[in-house]
C-alpha cells in the first residue's frame, strides 16, 4: 500500500465540538488538491483527551479526512517495551553530554526524574513506523507538526531508521517567542542523531535565520501559514469609520489573556478598532471596539 503523504496532528477535545471534527493544524491544505491526491493523504493523530476517546474516534472516522491511527498497528509488546524504557534510560551515562562546552549532566538527570514515564510516547511513535514497515506500507512524504519535543523525536527517528529514503518535513506552523521556548531551535546534536526532519518549514521568511540559532546548517524553508488562514478575512476590513485596526492575539492561558485585555483597555484610543482573537480551544474570534 502506498501513502503519498502522512501528516501528524494532535486531537484535542476542542476540535470535536457539536459532533464534528475541525482541523486546527493544516487548515485549508486539502482545498488545493485533486480528489485523487486527497485519497492518498493521511493524518496520524496523537489523541490527548481525558474522556470520550471512543467518541472522538467515531467522529474522526466520519470525517472526509483520512486518518491513520497508531493504535491499529501497535502491538501489546510495543506498549510493554515503551513502559519499561525508563529502566533502560537509567543506564545512560549523562556525564558525557555537553552543550557549548557546558556539562549538562545535572539538567539531564533532573529532566529524567521529572519526566520518567513520558519517554513511553516517543518510543511508541518510533515503534509505529516499525509496524508500518512490517505491513509493507510505503511512504513518499511525511510531515511532522514540529515543536522539537520528545514525542516528535521518536516520530522522526522512526522515519529515519525504517524509511531512510522517505523525505520528511517538520512544519512549524506557529510563531512563538524562542527566547523562552528555545527548544524550538534544533541543535547539531539532534540533527546528527536523526531525531529531527530533513527540512524545517517556517511560516515566514523572517523566521528562517531565527530557527538556525544553535545550528547554522539547518535546512529551512518557508511554507504557508495554514493555521492563520482566517487572517485574510480581515483584508476587506482595513478601514472602519476611518479607524486603524489593532489585532490582539491572546495566548492559550486564560489568566494571561485577561491581564493582556486589561492592559489594552487601560490605554484604549477611540481612533483605533481593536480585534482580539482567543485561543480556538475556548471560543471563536471576537471583535471589540
Amino acid at each position: 500500500m502506498l501513502y503519498d503523504q502522512i501528516c501528524t496532528v494532535v486531537f484535542l477535545s476542542s476540535m470535536f465540538k457539536n459532533g464534528k471534527y475541525s482541523d486546527r493544524y493544516y487548515n485549508g491544505l486539502l482545498e488545493y488538491l485533486t480528489d485523487d491526491e486527497k485519497k492518498r493523504i493521511y493524518f496520524v493523530p496523537s489523541i490527548l483527551v481525558k474522556t470520550g476517546f471512543k467518541k472522538i474516534i467515531k467522529i474522526a472516522e466520519k470525517s472526509s479526512d483520512n486518518f491513520l491511527f497508531k493504535e491499529d498497528y501497535l502491538k501489546l509488546n510495543d506498549y510493554f517495551f515503551a513502559l519499561v524504557s525508563p529502566f533502560r534510560i537509567r543506564r545512560i551515562n549523562f556525564s558525557k553530554f555537553k552543550f557549548k562546552d557546558f556539562n549538562i549532566e545535572p539538567v539531564l538527570q533532573s529532566d529524567f526524574r521529572c519526566h520518567i514515564f513520558t519517554s513511553a510516547f516517543p518510543i511508541l511513535n518510533y515503534r509505529f513506523f516499525k509496524r508500518l514497515k512490517e505491513n509493507r506500507i510505503k511512504l513518499r512524504l511525511v510531515i511532522d507538526w514540529f515543536e522539537n519535543q520528545p514525542i516528535g523525536h521518536g516520530f522522526n527517528k522512526g522515519i529515519k531508521d525504517f524509511y531512510p529514503e522517505t523525505y520528511s518535513i517538520g512544519y512549524q506552523g506557529g510563531i512563538i517567542s524562542t527566547d523562552y521556548n528555545f527548544y524550538m531551535q534544533p541543535t547539531k546534536y539532534e540533527n546528527e542523531n536523526g531525531i529531527i526532519p530533513d527540512v524545517i518549514a517556517v511560516v515566514g521568511n523572517g523566521l528562517e535565520e531565527q530557527i538556525k540559532r544553535f545550528y547554522s546548517k539547518l535546512n529551512v524553508i518557508t511554507a504557508p501559514a495554514f493555521r492563520f488562514k482566517s487572517v485574510w478575512d480581515l483584508m476587506g476590513v482595513n478601514k472602519i469609520d476611518n479607524k486603524r485596526i489593532v489585532l490582539i492575539a491572546l495566548p492559550i492561558a486564560i489568566k494571561e489573556s485577561i491581564e493582556i485585555l486589561k492592559l489594552v483597555t487601560s490605554v484604549v484610543r477611540p481612533t483605533l478598532l481593536y480585534i482580539w482573537r482567543s485561543s480556538p480551544k475556548y471560543a471563536p474570534p471576537e471583535r471589540s471596539r
